[in-house]
């Protein structure tokens, strides 16, 4: 079938699934188009389905959570069940969309698995041929297990088609949460930046820049800084000598340890140790 939106009805055209008892673990129940003509504004506060939609012409805005998106045409975007969404053609712009409504525990573990939790806008993805497969389906096929079998393929199709147009951005994003959980894990080694750009494929230079534009800090200070907090708690809550918490955190020496906290906390660490066993006794009395 060839989808000529051209030819759409003032109002929207959509149809549902065939009648069914059984929608594990995934049901595909709604399909259908939304013409140009037709002004557009929906609003799901916890929406209880998931949603997949083409944009054929026109532009948009979409909240998901609180995240603002413009989607424009050619561009496929998802919307996960359980989320706030809001979504509306922008400066009067109205858009045609194909668009697909979708439930059920394998469609949720199918997103997770290629990792598209957290994205919303794919650019520039062709996702039409695949939908306009499922619009077919979704008319011609009344059987709903057969419905179901066919759906299901096609769904896992346009998962992989849109796991290859994953937002690049956001897999910067699971990068850097990934090296910041590392940092954290690791805070008591010696972490060299270079170690730290190997291990995520990237270069130093890349990771940096990154890092900073996510977190606004450098990870270099973002090292020093979670090594000073847990440098801090150990001399107030310990007896180690400072030259063992220096070796302890990977310092080159007490000299140099000693001279970073007074630079970051505004004091040595024998004057910092002092001062919060004075506030410890105080409270105490």
């Amino acid at each position: 079938m060839n989808i000529a939106l051209t030819t759409v009805p003032l109002g929207p055209i959509e149809f549902s699934a065939p009648r069914t008892d059984n929608e594990y673990p995934f049901w595909l129940c709604q399909c259908g188009i939304s013409s140009k003509t037709q002004p557009t504004h929906q609003i799901r506060l916890n929406s209880d389905v998931s949603c997949i939609q083409y944009v054929i012409s026109g532009s948009g805005i979409i909240n998901c959570n609180r995240h603002t998106h413009a989607a424009n045409p050619g561009d496929t975007f998802l919307l996960r069940s359980g989320t706030d969404q809001n979504y509306y053609c922008s400066n009067g712009d109205h858009w045609e969309r194909l668009w697909i409504n979708f439930k059920g525990v394998l469609a949720d573990e199918l997103i997770k698995i290629y990792n598209l939790t957290d994205a919303v806008v794919f650019q520039n993805t062709y996702s039409l041929p695949i939908l306009t497969e499922i619009y077919e389906t979704i008319q011609t096929v009344d059987d709903p297990n057969d419905y179901k079998s066919k759906t299901t393929h096609l769904f896992l199709d346009l998962i992989q088609l849109l796991s290859k147009h994953r937002p690049k951005k956001q897999e910067d994003f699971d990068m850097l949460a990934h090296v910041r959980h590392y940092i954290d894990c690791h805070i008591n080694e010696q972490i060299s930046i270079s170690d730290i750009a190997a291990l995520a494929h990237r270069s130093p230079e890349y990771l940096i820049r990154t890092f900073k534009e996510r977190y606004h800090i450098t990870p270099h200070r973002y090292i020093l800084e979670s090594k000073m907090r847990l440098a801090s708690d150990m001399l107030k809550n310990t007896r180690q000598p400072i030259s063992m918490i220096a070796e302890n955190l990977c310092f080159y020496d007490t000299h140099h340890f000693s001279a970073q906290f007074e630079k970051m906390i505004g004091c040595r660490p024998s004057v910092y140790r002092k001062n919060t066993r004075k506030k410890l006794v105080g409270k105490q009395e």
